[in-house]
């Protein structure tokens, strides 16, 4: 079975290669997480569409077009061992410490100090009870380790000057991802296409604030 970029968008021709979550020659089941798609528009997962042995044509950060073939499954292989025995694998008994606890009983046991997993519960299907937590013996609070005395020889050293971090070993660079890089140039050809100008209009009002002036007591009348 060939693994294929599937199409995304009308405008949208190629992609990026994110991430691999399984390596060539690993066995994937179907339904899981093969890699992560980048394109200028959006980010995709693409899942495993079969059982089968994986083989990686595209690797990390190529540039593949819409349709391409990036990777195999071979679904005539047999699963290994390892992932046989982790499927066949059941789920193993829950624990004292899993087993179901009234409320009351959790409460009175934070109270007391009792570990919960070390009760056997006489409810329904083993529900540790109210009565159980009571009949339980309070276990013991640890001591609290006191700290050393300070030694009487022992004198304060100096305080080393702080030495200022170097600002290139915090900077990082890497590629752009396709979407990025897409509202880049938008924001780019914006600033230069775009006229960024301010518009002034004056008018001369005084021939209108002399009749406003004529007329007032008239108009007010």
């Amino acid at each position: 079975m060939e693994i294929k970029v599937p199409p995304v968008g009308e405008s949208v021709f190629e992609a990026v290669i994110g991430k691999w979550h399984k390596a060539s020659g690993d066995f994937v089941r179907k339904d899981e997480l093969l890699l992560e798609l980048e394109t200028d528009k959006i980010n995709l997962e693409i899942q495993a569409e079969a059982d089968g042995i994986l083989t990686i044509a595209a690797q990390p950060g190529e540039t593949v077009q819409i349709g391409a073939v990036i990777g195999t499954i071979d679904e005539s292989a047999q699963a290994p061992a390892a992932a046989k025995k982790e499927t066949e694998e059941k789920t193993p008994p829950p624990t004292k410490s899993e087993s179901p606890v009234n409320p009351a009983a959790a409460k009175l046991a934070r109270e007391k100090g009792i570990d919960l997993s070390t009760i056997s519960g006489t409810g329904k299907e083993g529900r540790i009870t109210l009565e159980d937590v009571q009949r339980a013996p309070e276990t013991p609070a640890p001591a609290k380790a006191e700290p050393p005395a300070p030694h009487p020889q022992a004198t304060a050293t100096p305080e080393q000057p702080k030495t200022k971090p170097d600002a290139d070993a915090r900077i990082t660079r890497q590629p752009m991802t396709p979407i990025r890089k897409k509202i880049a140039e938008r924001l780019l050809s914006v600033r230069q296409q775009t006229a960024m100008l301010t518009t002034f209009n004056e008018a001369d009002m005084s021939r209108v604030l002399a009749l406003r002036q004529k007329h007032r007591d008239h108009f007010q009348k």
